[in-house]
């Protein structure tokens, strides 16, 4: 969905050098990991050039492995390295793996900076409230599509209403509300052009 160097890369690249300006953060060295897949290997490349230009050591590159049931042979790799933080982009399945090896290694070190699945309500029922505890609130970082908290005037109340309309009690992921604007820009583009004239159709979206 969106640009690996806009979208994710420089958006990864600049929280690192915001909070590396903070109280309390020393980071200079930087390992990136990210699921070994085409998305994972170009956000990594766009990554490494980025934190490079902003005078970060990148000191190892840790793919993770897409098949693998069991990412503790990655983690030992990416403590071997000693980074300040781990950064990339990391689909579910190796987000989870990830997060339970640190948890099994109780490996709570450097700073953790990835993607959506970070701040997705579900990681927490996936990983089970002993794990998502110890692991979660220790300096992990993620992309937010959304804020529930956010001031939108009328629309702040627009993901709760939706979430008691599905009975989803652990609230609204983000990919409800990328399908909901999705469904939102078709309807937008519906209603502003002559339904049975394509060309106008294309035209509105």
């Amino acid at each position: 969905g969106l640009p690996y160097d806009r979208g994710y890369a420089q958006n990864m690249a600049a929280f690192i050098a915001d909070l590396a300006k903070r109280p309390g953060y020393s980071i200079k060295r930087v390992v990136t990991a990210s699921s070994n897949y085409e998305a994972g290997q170009q956000i990594t490349r766009f990554l490494t050039e980025r934190l490079k230009a902003a005078g970060f050591e990148v000191v190892g590159d840790v793919p993770l492995d897409t098949k693998a049931t069991d990412l503790t042979p990655a983690l030992l790799r990416i403590r071997g390295l000693k980074p300040d933080v781990v950064v990339g982009l990391q689909t579910q399945k190796e987000l989870l793996g990830l997060y339970r090896a640190r948890f099994d290694l109780q490996y709570f070190d450097p700073v953790f900076v990835s993607n959506l699945g970070l701040a997705d309500p579900s990681i927490w029922k996936d990983l089970g409230d002993t794990i998502a505890t110890r692991t979660l609130f220790d300096a992990s970082y993620g992309l937010a599509l959304y804020a529930p908290t956010l001031k939108a005037g009328s629309g702040s109340g627009l993901p709760r209403e939706i979430a008691a309309d599905l009975g989803a009690k652990g609230g609204l992921g983000h990919s409800p509300i990328a399908a909901m604007q999705g469904i939102l820009v078709l309807k937008e583009a519906a209603e502003g052009s002559a339904l049975r004239d394509p060309a106008r159709i294309r035209e509105a979206l």
